[in-house]
């Protein structure tokens, strides 16, 4: 048995996890505090009380544990969070601190890498060589497989999808690490669920399943009303980026499939499919497929826990 932990920006999973994938326990912890300059003491205190109520409510000691995973968003080099600016975590080292608690091998990786691991290993890439995982929610992230191999580049931790370059018309102000509009700025979970809330005037702190519920219920009924056709466009112009980031990642690795992990999978069944028909119909590859290979993450959100425990 291992423990797997998946930090995100809003909250913490835990998880003891078995030699197959399963997860025999799950804990999920909100994390708050009043400036970014304090969330790694949070994150850290989070991490040990959860992992104390782990191993008491389980009845096991901390020698009985394999190893301690740890997924984390951002850059990563040498076992260093170099940044995670969401967190607001620079050069921060977590082994090391958890190491003070917990006398025991801990690994960490990037968040989407673990996601991707868990997905190769046990779920809807397993049986694929050539894979890419790609996370989205927040951010866009994620991880590639060639010939059964992760690819982790020696120079920097790599991988970042999201940050490859969509649009290069306007400066993106908005997020400024990003040079130009980026895969991220356009398609992250994040903004698309903020453009739907926004133009249907919906609560700021409406869920994302909630989100989804309403445009689903919208769309039933569209010709009753015309609310579903002011999020209409909205939809369209996302699968329109959507595409063009996935056909840039096809025509780079070739991959047998793509798997989308994240919030996304909640929305497959109003996004996938006509991600699918627009690279077609656009003939965005190089090379022309009969099938555009792209399949639902198997685990979901429990990936990064997964994922981290398996490293």
């Amino acid at each position: 048995m291992n423990i797997g932990i998946d930090i995100g920006g809003s909250h913490i999973g835990i998880g003891l996890i078995g030699s197959n994938g399963e997860i025999i326990w799950k804990k999920e912890t909100d994390i708050k505090y009043e400036k970014k300059d304090d969330s790694t003491k949070v994150i850290i205190n989070v991490i040990v009380k959860d992992i104390n109520d782990l191993l008491s409510e389980n009845n096991i000691n901390i020698k009985d544990i394999g190893m301690i995973g740890i997924a984390h968003p951002g850059v990563l080099k040498d076992n260093i969070v170099i940044k995670a600016k969401n967190l607001g975590v620079y050069n921060f080292d977590y082994i090391k601190e958890l190491k003070k608690y917990f006398d025991i091998d801990i690994k960490i990786k990037n968040d989407a890498t673990c996601s991707g691991i868990a997905e190769k290993k046990f779920g809807n890439m397993k049986e694929y060589s050539d894979c890419i995982f790609l996370s989205m929610g927040t951010g866009v992230g994620g991880t590639a497989f060639i010939n059964n191999i992760l690819l982790e580049p020696n120079l920097n931790s790599g991988m970042e999808f999201g940050h490859t370059i969509i649009s290069v018309e306007n400066k993106n102000s908005e997020t400024p690490d990003d040079n130009y509009k980026s895969f991220q700025y356009y398609c992250s979970m994040k903004n698309f669920k903020k453009d739907i809330i926004k133009e249907l005037k919906l609560k700021e702190e409406t869920k994302g399943r909630e989100v989804l519920e309403i445009i689903k219920s919208l769309k039933k009924n569209k010709f009753e009303n015309n609310e579903y056709n002011k999020i209409e466009n909205k939809i369209e112009k996302y699968v329109k980026y959507m595409a063009i980031g996935v056909s840039n990642l096809i025509n780079i690795f070739e991959p047998e499939v793509i798997c989308m992990g994240g919030s996304f999978s909640y929305f497959e069944e109003i996004l996938l499919n006509k991600i699918i028909k627009e690279i077609n119909e656009k003939e965005l590859l190089y090379i022309k497929r009969d099938k555009i290979n792209i399949n639902i993450a198997k685990f979901k959100n429990d990936a990064g826990i997964i994922g981290a425990a398996n490293i």
